[in-house]
């Protein structure tokens, strides 16, 4: 896929589901977001909350690895950030610029089910030390494509175990990533209206 048509696609992810083409939900950086991203970070709604906290396989991830704090991110039903006892990560006792990838990988497929996210569809981005730590970060990929403001981070001691964790994975993106139009038409459509020289590029 070339890169602009994987552009438009980026985009069309970042639409409604209901409302394609609808700019009521633009961001002020001209995103427009999922509807399950919409509350991601607002105020939380207690009992929603304690229904996740008290889901079985929540609850199951507790009596395996005890106590843990946790935020959901309500409409993906993801732990949006969550902490508690270290977790040692199987079969990772010292974690390396070598193997941190590989180890966060392992935990992440380890614990699908309380998660609730699909390492299948996960695109490594990012592992920094800090600290004797460290931060290791995924995007969800929807069929190639980055969902916008997707994420998965885990934060990782040096000696294999999970600190904390934070998911924003979305489950249910019933959205065609085939093209309405071809990229010849969108680059038509783009300019129609628009003022343009061609002799002095304005």
């Amino acid at each position: 896929m070339n890169h602009p048509s994987r552009f438009l696609l980026t985009l069309l992810l970042s639409f409604p589901f209901t409302a394609f083409g609808q700019l009521s939900g633009m961001e002020e950086d001209g995103s427009i977001l999922l509807p399950a991203q919409k509350d991601v970070g607002k105020s939380t709604d207690e009992a929603t909350q304690r229904l996740l906290s008290n889901s079985s396989k929540w609850l199951d991830f507790t009596r395996k690895y005890g106590h843990w704090s946790v935020t959901w991110n309500e409409a993906a039903q993801t732990p949006h950030r969550a902490f508690g006892e270290a977790i040692p990560i199987r079969g990772y006792s010292v974690i390396t610029k070598e193997n941190v990838r590989e180890a966060a990988m392992t935990f992440l497929k380890d614990n699908t089910r309380a998660l609730n996210v699909r390492p299948a569809e996960l695109r490594f981005v990012r592992a920094n030390p800090v600290n004797r730590r460290w931060y290791v970060s995924f995007a969800q990929v929807k069929e190639g494509i980055d969902v916008l403001q997707s994420e998965v981070e885990l934060r990782i001691s040096s000696s294999g175990r999970v600190i904390s964790f934070g998911v924003d994975f979305y489950n249910d993106i019933q959205l065609s990533l085939t093209p309405s139009v071809s990229y010849s038409v969108a680059q038509v459509n783009a300019r129609e209206g628009l003022r343009f020289d061609e002799t002095d590029g304005r």
